[in-house]
């Protein structure tokens, strides 16, 4: 959830902001997006596993990478940025 939040944060504040003062469009480029942590909670181990863990040294790195234009991980963004999205408006309320 970090990228998303992330990117949603550079669109409706940073972008939002920098189009507001200067009265141009701005829009966001192309982002690479590198994590070292999984993000795994314990009710998840099991699935990391089977998953992953169990099979990283018999697994091609394509295998172990998901591209943002993968249908599972677009449905888990587009699940997640009205929720984001709302915790960024909190943020830029309070600041």
């Amino acid at each position: 959830m970090n990228m998303f939040g992330f990117i949603q944060f550079n669109k409706e504040v940073i972008a939002a902001g920098v189009a507001e003062k200067t009265g141009k469009t701005v829009k966001l480029g192309r982002l690479n997006w590198q994590a070292d942590s999984y993000h795994i909670y314990g009710k998840d181990i099991q699935a990391a596993k089977e998953r992953l863990f169990n099979r990283v040294a018999d697994m091609p790195f394509e295998e172990r990478t998901m591209p943002f234009n993968d249908p599972f991980i677009r449905d888990m963004y587009d699940a997640a940025e009205p929720a984001v999205i709302a915790k960024i408006k909190i943020f830029d309320e309070r600041h």
